[in-house]
């Protein structure tokens, strides 16, 4: 009897990891079975606050309607979610995208939009943006980005005209003198007073940049656009051990053209 009753406990032990797994299966069919019950989006705001914002939850909501049948009350296990994901990355503001289901049976979309840091204004008045990777973005009426405006010489790519690939964008930009601009814009863009000051880049017929600044009315004569790094440190000197609080208006034009010096025109 005891020799028994120590066989059924062994054997009710060892049926326990069965169990398990059988209830686990159950579980985890039951769950890819049940329908959806929410799609949750959360956009990523964060980078340079709030002020250069592009989507919207509608613009996700309208891409999901034009895209899929149904989400929410659908099954889970019927949602391709990397199929998803990889269409809301071809979204031209949308720089990466997550889905995932939820235990609690949603379907969460993390995304994280394309930041914008200058405006380009063509010879052909086209307007678009490069964004901090370097990628050709459209502008947004409604969603206008705060950031410096390059105009001038510059040749019109086409972008509004010609169905480009994402691929055959990023050549566009490392093949021509987009290239020059975004690292101008790049640089601004990394340092506090720059970004707070300049405000306009100009492309001149020589192809040499003429920054405009926000405080004062004086022209920077940056030259071409090389030794960046060099001309931008020599400004930065210039405006915060050069020039006194006071001093804004007394030069009309300030160059950065000449290796190793400043040269300042008066009023």
């Amino acid at each position: 009897m005891r020799l028994a009753l120590k066989i059924i406990k062994i054997l009710g032990w060892a049926l326990i990891p069965t169990a398990m797994v059988v209830v686990g299966i159950i579980a985890q069919n039951n769950y890819y079975n049940s329908p959806v019950k929410e799609v949750k989006v959360e956009i990523n705001y964060r980078e340079k606050g709030d002020l250069n914002r592009f989507l919207s939850y509608d613009d996700i909501s309208s891409f999901i309607n034009r895209n899929y049948d149904s989400i929410k009350g659908s099954p889970i296990q019927e949602i391709d979610l990397e199929n998803l994901q990889n269409g809301l990355e071809e979204l031209p503001y949308i720089k990466a995208a997550n889905a995932f289901a939820t235990l609690d049976g949603k379907i969460s979309l993390q995304i994280q939009q394309r930041r914008a840091i200058i405006r380009i204004i063509d010879v052909d008045d086209n307007n678009y943006y490069l964004d901090d990777m370097g990628r050709i973005i459209p502008t947004r009426t409604k969603f206008p980005a705060r950031v410096p405006v390059c105009n001038g010489l510059i040749p019109n790519i086409g972008f509004y005209t010609n169905d480009y690939s994402n691929e055959e964008l990023d050549s566009i930009v490392e093949n021509t003198i987009l290239k020059d601009i975004y690292a101008m814009a790049q640089y601004i863009d990394k340092d506090t007073l720059l970004n707070m000051q300049i405000t306009q880049l100009n492309i001149n017929n020589d192809g040499e940049y003429i920054l405009t600044p926000l405080v004062s009315s004086h022209i920077i004569e940056f030259g071409k656009a090389k030794n960046i790094d060099t001309k931008f440190e020599k400004l930065k000197l210039f405006y915060t051990e050069g020039l006194g609080r006071h001093k804004w208006s007394t030069y009309r034009k300030i160059s950065l053209k000449y290796k190793n010096q400043i040269v300042c025109t008066k009023y």
